[in-house]
């Protein structure tokens, strides 16, 4: 199968002149605010010169002609050094000794052949600047793609030093091959920019991503940081993108105490816990047919790194139900968790006159643990018996697993010729119950409640 890629940089806040496209061509600086190099004239000659630091205290000046002139003598001085060379180009770059960041460079240069008769002395005074350091970061691609299919790929490029800008190429790499190129792109000093792809897979299997910041000029900082890396999984199944999803992921726990009584002598008291967390989750596909014969589903649920629920690809039950054409349906025994997947197709006759092939998956978990006492007492009163009783109560259903600070969800559906994959983090947000007491009593009969807890939940949908 031919690939297919593309590649493209974006930027903001090009200024007006871009207005009319959210997109700035690379050949193009949307903006150039950092360091400029030194400039001097003298008659029809001149030049210019950039003195850069590198990450390894190696300083340089790059000292140019304007066209048509060509370099002869060039002397450069610092407050240590005074150097001479003989060029014999249109450009030339010296090595500074003992420079730092900041250090004011002077260049003196006799120009030939520039505009006039005679040979011009030319004079440029520089401060040394940290070189560009470009550092892709931020590979952003989708978990998995299938084969032949385009999918977007990108890396935010930063420049870190925030001295001076820089052009480069951005290249995306797929297990070590280059398949794909941004060429000539401007990163603005302290600036970012987005390298974006489009690629499509020939082949099915893990891949190994890069993207890669090539030929910075001027030459890089720091070539150490000039990559990023990631991985996606490529499947021969065609991929499902869901019309609509959401997913829900909550849990809470609270402890009370009450206590009644009565001017008979009737005297009644409860105490207990109650913990207990859930998870929601629906995806609702438009215009897909699945095999449901065929259709396995795989579910996962972890929390700072521990699993709540880990559910191997397995086969749903198929079952009909009287609003949808067939389900598949998996239940645990203690009803802790469900997962139902449907399909209603356009010719059913309850959905006459929708054009549409409908799926959909609705996840459901739930676990609790509970455990109260109860003691209630009364004398004996109109010919009734006194009675002195306790009740003891526990309770325990699905994970036990206390919620960290996020909770992740995995979803992957296949019937084995397409799939869908749908995961996401959702950070919990909690909120305190302080101790709360209240006193009421109406008529002959008094009850105090004490009750104190928390919540936490997260949510995303589509």
């Amino acid at each position: 199968m031919k690939k297919l890629a593309f590649a493209l940089c974006t930027v903001l806040g090009a200024g007006m002149a871009m207005a009319e496209s959210p997109y700035v061509p690379n050949r193009i600086k949307y903006r150039d605010s950092g360091h400029q190099p030194a400039a001097g004239r003298s008659g029809g000659a001149a030049i210019e010169a950039l003195a850069l630091l590198d990450k390894q205290g190696v300083a340089e000046v790059e000292i140019r002609a304007a066209a048509p002139g060509t370099l002869q003598h060039v002397q450069v001085k610092s407050a240590q050094h005074t150097d001479n060379y003989h060029a014999g180009a249109p450009a030339f770059t010296a090595t500074l000794p003992d420079a730092g960041r900041g250090m004011a460079v002077s260049v003196l240069a006799n120009v030939d052949n520039a505009a006039g008769a005679r040979m011009g002395v030319v004079e440029a005074h520089e401060t040394v600047v940290l070189r560009p350091d470009l550092a892709p970061s931020q590979l952003a691609a989708p978990a998995s793609a299938a084969v032949g299919v385009p999918v977007g790929i990108s890396a935010r490029v930063r420049e870190l030093n925030g001295d001076i800008g820089a052009r480069a190429t951005c290249t995306l790499r797929v297990d070590g091959e280059a398949v794909s190129r941004a060429t000539n792109i401007w990163v603005d000093a302290n600036g970012n920019v987005s390298c974006a792809f489009v690629h499509a897979f020939a082949s099915a299997g893990d891949r190994q991503l890069e993207v890669v910041v090539e030929d910075v000029a001027p030459r890089d900082y720091d070539p150490a940081n000039n990559s990023v890396a990631g991985t996606i999984r490529v499947s021969a199944e065609r991929q499902i993108e869901p019309t609509g999803w959401s997913m829900f992921a909550g849990e809470q726990e609270s402890w009370m105490e009450s206590r009644a009584w009565s001017v008979w002598g009737h005297t009644s008291e409860t105490r207990g816990t109650n913990w207990s967390s859930s998870v929601q989750i629906g995806v609702a596909m438009y215009d897909t047919v699945l095999n449901m014969e065929t259709m396995q589903l795989r579910y996962s649920e972890s929390t700072d790194g521990q699993t709540v629920v880990a559910l191997d690809p397995a086969p749903l039950v198929l079952s009909p139900l009287a609003s949808y054409r067939q389900c598949g349906r998996m239940l645990r025994p203690d009803d802790s968790l469900e997962i139902l997947v449907c399909q209603l197709h356009q010719n059913d006759d309850w959905y006459d006159g929708s054009p549409y092939d409908i799926a959909s998956i609705s996840i459901r978990r739930d676990s609790s643990d509970a455990t109260y006492y109860a003691h209630e007492a009364a004398p004996a009163i109109d010919g009734a018996p006194a009675y002195d009783r306790e009740v003891y109560f526990a309770n325990t259903s699905g994970e036990q697993v206390r919620y960290g600070n996020s909770v992740a969800l995995d979803v992957h559906l296949t019937d084995g010729s397409q799939t869908l994959h749908l995961d996401r983090v959702l950070a919990l947000e909690r909120t305190e119950y302080p101790l709360t007491e209240s006193l009421s009593c109406w008529g002959s009969w008094c009850q105090e409640m004490r009750f104190a807890g928390w919540t936490k939940f997260g949510r995303a949908f589509e």
